[in-house]
């Protein structure tokens, strides 16, 4: 079997493992003639750290379902719900700060990296924590500015922190990767947006115990798309699940960037032996020519500014154009 039927078939396994993992729906309490009264969220039935969902069939309310944040997220008591944040920022919206709790790619579609599998992964890293993504905001009148990026969780203090030049130079790779970004944009409502920043940067996803690194994101020419504000300023998307699966959140907001073939073929995923490469373009980037694998590049990147691309008009792109939805909560930046 090569290497390419190798992944497909641990993706495979995958996808059965994690989705069968924590199919509870997030404590359902149905009711019925002999189960007593219909308990509406009206009635306030959950737990201050949980959030309340009622049943309806046909207009009626036939039950509630309570929505937990992770449990196995570090100090899980510290998280409240719509979106499970850590600290509010309903007295700094001026200055609100996140995390991103879910990240659910879109496109390219129909390649693994939009599978549920490799979505999974992606969504109980970030329900751990081992995959910590920022945005620090400041709002004047209608401008924006996000610093974003890779941040270490102070398990200590319950805050989050910015990292400066300690990605690993394994391979020449280049220690500031890891450096936030800083982006430009506009509020318009409650919805802010940025147009594509020129550079790259990456943000890492670590091990289930938060030690080893698992895989990287390199990301060139990021832009939001849009990202809305929940009324305090805390949420991004909310939770709507308790599953520690892609779909657990409804994403509040949007981005778009690219990601190199060059970054791509450098980038392991090591809980699946393969690469991002191979997750994206569908085939065996070492092994087959670029015009052979299945997604090939359909963006062009020249000095960290990217556009998007024709391969079988061109043969020139060297870089897939990433689409993707995120939801995420309230913490403290340090």
């Amino acid at each position: 079997m090569n290497r390419f039927g190798w992944l497909a078939v641990s993706l495979g396994l995958a996808g059965l493992a994690l989705t069968g993992c924590g199919d509870d729906d997030g404590g359902d309490t149905m009711t019925g003639a002999d189960m007593g009264p219909v308990v509406s969220c009206a009635d306030d039935p959950c737990a201050a750290t949980e959030r309340c969902f009622d049943r309806e069939e046909g207009g009626v309310i036939t039950g509630h379902r309570c929505v937990a944040c992770p449990t196995d997220a570090p100090n899980p008591d510290e998280q409240m719900p719509p979106c499970c944040w850590r600290v509010s920022n309903a007295d700094r919206q001026e200055m609100p700060e996140f995390r991103v709790t879910n990240l659910q790619i879109d496109e390219p579609t129909g390649s693994a990296l939009t599978s549920g599998a490799v979505l999974n992964l992606l969504a109980q890293s970030a329900e751990r924590e081992t995959f910590n993504w920022l945005m620090q905001v400041t709002v004047s009148g209608t401008d924006v500015t996000v610093l974003t990026g890779y941040g270490q969780y102070n398990e200590s203090a319950g805050t989050y922190s910015f990292v400066d030049g300690i990605a690993p130079t394994d391979g020449g790779g280049d220690p500031d990767r890891w450096n936030p970004i800083m982006i430009e944009g506009t509020l318009s409502g409650d919805t802010f947006s940025a147009d594509p920043v020129p550079g790259a940067f990456s943000v890492p996803i670590f091990d289930e115990a938060g030690v080893n690194l698992d895989t990287e994101l390199p990301l060139t020419s990021f832009e939001v798309v849009s990202a809305t504000l929940s009324e305090e300023r805390s949420c991004i998307g909310e939770r709507i699940n308790d599953r520690a699966a892609f779909n657990n959140y409804e994403t509040g907001g949007q981005v778009v960037t690219f990601v190199t073939v060059e970054d791509a073929i450098a980038t392991p995923v090591m809980q699946l032996g393969t690469t991002i490469c191979n997750l994206i373009s569908g085939s065996d980037c070492e092994a087959d020519a670029t015009g052979d694998w299945r997604f090939p590049p359909d963006g062009l990147c020249t000095d960290g500014t990217c556009a998007a691309c024709d391969f079988s008009a061109t043969g020139d792109c060297n870089a897939w154009r990433i689409v993707g939805g995120f939801a995420a909560a309230g913490v403290e930046i340090e």
